[in-house]
């Protein structure tokens, strides 16, 4: 009992110190805590804005101008389009296999009367790299699958 009754209490400086060391760890914790969070919050409002230009873009860049553009990449590849119907290599096309990275467009003749049906196929960034042809096989089992008839007049 002597030895507690003779401990000195603490100092007005110690006291002080104290409480600024606690304050200063416990700012800093809860600062580092929110700083992922932030940085979070400041991705997704720059990707939000991103995805508002870019839709604002896509709406003033009207049907006309994307199927012009849209027939320019064909014809680098062969493919021309003439009075509604796709022709590659002077032959007229009866279905057109658009194959992109994470899906594909169908084109069909209006009226079937093609004699060659082809793919397209593109890389990951969307160019197209190279046509090739589809079998009769493949290419009633695409008419088949739109629900249109192999020749509709």
């Amino acid at each position: 009992m002597g030895a507690i009754m003779d401990a000195k209490r603490k100092t007005k400086a110690a006291h002080i110190m104290t409480g600024i060391l606690t304050f200063g760890i416990i700012f800093t914790a809860s600062s580092v805590g929110s700083l992922p969070a932030a940085n979070c919050e400041a991705y997704y409002a720059r990707e939000s804005e991103k995805k508002e230009r870019e839709n604002e873009q896509a709406q003033n860049y009207d049907d006309g101008q994307k199927e012009k553009v849209h027939l320019e990449k064909y014809a680098a590849c062969g493919i021309k389009k003439k009075e509604g119907a796709y022709y590659y290599k002077g032959e007229r096309v009866k279905v057109i296999k658009d194959q992109r990275p994470d899906s594909a467009v169908y084109r069909f003749d209006p009226e079937r009367k093609g004699a060659v049906s082809i793919k397209v196929i593109r890389d990951k960034k969307g160019r197209i790299k190279r046509v090739v042809y589809l079998t009769e096989k493949e290419a009633a089992r695409l008419i088949k699958r739109a629900g249109l008839k192999e020749t509709d007049a």
